[in-house]
């Protein structure tokens, strides 16, 4: 018996796309408290938004300091340090560096990633806590841990064997994070099977081969 010399490539493909959100006021997260939200990626002094648009209370006089920062969505909160400045005559709320989503929030098992700013209002000293939601982009290319992987099939297999491939990973969250496989050439002797439960990658033999023809 001799091994078919049959080669196959699988590829991963996705669309890459940049969005960009502009820190539009949300209202939503813990108790009802203000929340804007923010795409990552923004260059350092992009407008979140203002605390003056949430404040209840429009007395003069005032100016504001940022008291800390938190968040139940990251584990590590020394990352929470300097992403954000708060400008105390305005109370604007900038991007103090440039965030990445995927590096701060780590934990898929969390859809959402949220830092929340406690601000000081002063002279009063009123405090007023800040959502602030981080978006996903698609900023992340998906990729394999290997470029070639080789299995080898003899000539007599049957159809019906299967073949277990590498999958691929893609840094994103959510549906920026989902792949599409493809099997090139389309005309095979085998299939692409993807299970999306398991996350498992197989290619099934669906013709006979003949390696003098192949």
């Amino acid at each position: 018996m001799t091994s078919s010399c049959h080669v196959i490539r699988c590829v991963v493909m996705a669309t890459l796309l940049m969005t960009s959100s502009h820190g539009r006021r949300r209202h939503q997260h813990g108790g009802g408290r203000p929340a804007f939200h923010v795409a990552e990626e923004l260059p350092v002094g992009h407008i979140v938004g203002s605390v003056t648009d949430v404040m209840t209370s429009q007395g003069g006089g005032r100016s504001f300091s940022l008291l800390g920062a938190h968040s139940r969505d990251i584990d590590n909160e020394e990352k929470l340090t300097d992403l954000f400045a708060l400008d105390s005559e305005t109370g604007s709320i900038q991007t103090a560096a440039i965030i990445d989503r995927e590096r701060l929030c780590t934990s898929f098992r969390r859809p959402t990633c949220v830092v929340s700013l406690d601000v000081g209002i002063l002279p009063r000293f009123d405090v007023i806590t800040v959502d602030i939601e981080i978006l996903d982009i698609n900023d992340h290319a998906p990729s394999f841990g290997v470029n070639t992987t080789t299995r080898h099939v003899l000539e007599s297999a049957t159809p019906g064997a299967t073949f277990q491939l590498p999958v691929a990973v893609d840094q994103d969250g959510g549906d920026y994070g989902l792949l599409e496989y493809q099997l090139l050439p389309s005309r095979s002797p085998f299939r692409l099977l993807v299970n999306t439960e398991s996350a498992e990658l197989t290619v099934e033999l669906v013709e006979a081969l003949d390696r003098e023809t192949t």
